[in-house]
């Protein structure tokens, strides 16, 4: 008997695309699959809609529960009780090629492969590695802006190595920080002909101006942690702080710009967030690899201290 398969997929007020995700998943080539879809607290007709399908198809499992302001603890649930012997994550909104399960399948059974990812396509952009890699290859290719794009099939084992609720609390892309850590304890990762299209909306709150945003700095100050822990970051710190710094002007930037839209504490909450995450920039390195003699003195003024950045960003807006 063909091994299960673990598909699972969560949604939040996202009626408008359930149809569009059933569609490429209840068609796949391969069929011994169980689709687990958590229902992150919808108030729409979510629920309803993802009932109904299971009425057609036993295959599918519905997970109902409370909205945890962050998807990482929607993943988390659906990780829990996936029981096949591969797991694959499907963000609803996207698009699969029809054989992806099948590809995928076939490589990892016929390999000693702990992950399988398709050819990942991104806004005209591909993303396809000919050759195996290793975790820890693709785990260095994520830090500072993702050289790497992965949508993989693993191992269940792997998959539930590190819990999605492995964090402090709800971050927005705390998901990216879990995955990363998921590649580091996988050995070698392979890839096959099926396709995934990541579609980004205009409406998603990662591309919106919302000062939730401003959480993902909390994501950068834990993979510098990490980095240090594992013993990477001397390797790897020249595209970490760059992005961090890169990151760190955007947020503060954003703040200043919404601080008349959000509350007094919302606004305190945020610039302490924002001041961790300049004590997390390593100054001493930025200004060491800044060659351009204007920028390198502009950073050394702006960075001695924090209040001389906190006054020019408000300057600045």
């Amino acid at each position: 008997m063909k091994p299960l398969v673990s598909i699972i997929s969560t949604f939040y007020n996202s009626e408008k695309f359930i149809k569009n995700a059933m569609d490429y998943l209840l068609n796949q080539t391969y069929s011994n699959i169980e689709f687990i879809c958590v229902n992150d607290g919808s108030v729409d007709n979510t629920l309803s809609i993802l009932t109904n399908y299971s009425k057609q198809d036993s295959r599918i499992k519905i997970i109902n529960k409370k909205n945890e302001r962050a998807a990482h603890y929607a993943r988390a649930a659906g990780q829990d009780i996936a029981s096949g012997k591969y797991c694959f994550l499907f963000d609803h909104d996207d698009k699969i090629s029809l054989d992806l399960i099948e590809c995928a399948v076939n490589e990892l059974e016929k390999n000693v492969f702990d992950m399988v990812s398709p050819t990942v396509i991104s806004n005209d952009n591909s993303f396809l590695l000919s050759q195996p890699i290793s975790g820890l290859d693709a785990f260095k290719l994520t830090i500072g802006n993702w050289k790497i794009h992965l949508r993989p099939i693993m191992k269940r084992e792997i998959f539930q190595s590190v819990s999605f609720r492995d964090l402090p609390h709800a971050i927005l892309n705390g998901d990216e920080y879990i995955d990363r850590k998921i590649l580091l304890n996988c050995k070698n990762i392979g890839f096959c002909n099926g396709t995934y299209y990541y579609t980004p909306h205009e409406f998603s709150e990662t591309k919106n101006q919302s000062v939730r945003l401003i959480g993902t700095l909390e994501t950068d100050i834990l993979l510098k942690k990490l980095l240090c822990d594992i013993k990477l970051y001397d390797e790897l710190k020249y595209n970490l702080e760059k992005y961090n710094l890169r990151h760190l002007f955007a947020m503060f930037n954003l703040l200043m710009q919404l601080k008349g839209n959000i509350s007094k504490d919302e606004y305190d909450m945020n610039m302490s967030l924002i001041r961790k995450a300049y004590h997390n920039i390593n100054k001493k390195y930025i200004l060491k690899i800044t060659k351009n003699l204007k920028v390198k003195i502009y950073y050394s003024i702006i960075l001695f201290r924090f209040n001389i950045l906190y006054n020019w960003i408000k300057i600045k807006n």
